[in-house]
């Protein structure tokens, strides 16, 4: 699976100090790179074609919640068509510039936007800048030969990623992603997979599309057109930890609806992502309650992010990240 099929959708300590060694195994076995290994795991511009039945689990609000889905993969288009579990029914189709979303129970889908300002490539190269990768051997994984690599914090310890990846196609069979605090949040785990399937065009449009509400989410924007459209300064934050460059600016709508409107930045290191919400003080999310007239959302921490939320002259700023929750406050703190 790709980066982005994680949904979600991130401890082993120690290992920096084998690193040499284990890379010298596996530069050792013909053919192999480790940097090009990983690179080519990461980057959907080079996946080959497969459809896959995937097995997710991932910690939210104090809960575990799990999904069985079916992935239909050309290249850079993705569908994940979730059978059971959370979000049954739920079908999301993807590319490098778009997510589609489908809740057909709802009567709607969800669209996000991107600007396609990183490449998958580069982002796969963001991902060496900021990780070192390990080789801890091979395993089979759905009757398929798979190298195990560590992704390990290269300016902090701690595994941030265990991968899984077919060591003939290089697609991830399975995947461990930790939280900040060294714990696991999220795994993913493909339980059968068939390559070289023809899949329909058709696979990637939106089913029954007429019938279905368009709620756009996300869609990109420059800094001023996004601080004139909600009537504040919208700004970077003077800090960030370091790796991460910023990955979109975009116009954030609330999904359920109710109006109310945010700047979001997102930040990535290549693995993780920051978001950076800045949204008019009088429009403020603050409450969990959705469908009532002039209410607020709000999103719950979790393992997979933490919140953290401060208060400007004309604005409100959140941050949502996997991060120590003193450093998301000083993201926050540190937007003008």
């Amino acid at each position: 699976m790709k980066r982005r099929i994680v949904i979600a959708a991130v401890v082993v300590a120690a290992l920096v100090a084998a690193a040499g060694a284990a890379k010298h195994v596996i530069d050792a076995r013909p053919g192999v790179d480790l940097d090009e290994l990983v690179t080519r795991a990461l980057s959907s511009e080079r996946s080959p074609s497969y459809v896959a039945r995937v097995v997710t689990t991932s910690k939210y609000a104090g809960r575990t919640l799990g999904t069985t889905a079916t992935v239909y993969a050309d290249g850079p288009r993705q569908r994940i068509e979730y059978r059971d579990g959370t979000g049954g029914g739920t079908y999301v189709i993807a590319s490098d510039r778009e997510i589609l979303t489908c809740l057909p129970a709802q009567g709607t889908v969800l669209v996000g936007l991107g600007s396609g300002r990183i490449s998958s490539d580069a982002m796969a190269r963001l991902v060496l800048e900021n990780y070192r990768p390990i080789f801890e051997g091979k395993r089979v994984v759905a009757g398929r030969d798979a190298y195990v690599v560590l992704l390990v914090r290269r300016n902090a310890r701690g595994t941030a990623k265990k991968m899984w990846i077919d060591s003939e196609y290089y697609t991830i069979l399975k995947s461990i992603d930790y939280a900040a605090s060294g714990e696991p949040r999220s795994e993913m785990e493909v339980r059968h997979i068939a390559y070289g399937r023809a899949i329909s065009p058709a696979r990637f449009a939106v089913q029954g599309d007429s019938k279905l509400k368009v709620v756009t989410v996300t869609s990109p924007a420059a800094l001023r057109d996004v601080g004139r459209e909600l009537g504040i300064s919208v700004n970077e934050p003077c800090w960030l930890p370091r790796g991460y460059v910023l990955e979109d600016a975009s116009l954030f709508s609330c999904q359920c609806g109710c109006g109310h409107k945010s700047a979001q930045l997102a930040y990535a290191d290549g693995l993780n992502t920051i978001s950076v919400f800045q949204t008019p003080a009088d429009g403020s999310c603050r409450s969990t309650e959705c469908g009532h007239a002039g209410h607020g959302c709000t999103m719950l921490e979790s393992e997979l992010a933490r919140v953290a939320q401060v208060e400007k002259r004309d604005k409100t700023v959140v941050v949502v990240a996997d991060l120590r929750p003193e450093e998301a406050r000083r993201i926050a703190e540190s937007v003008r």
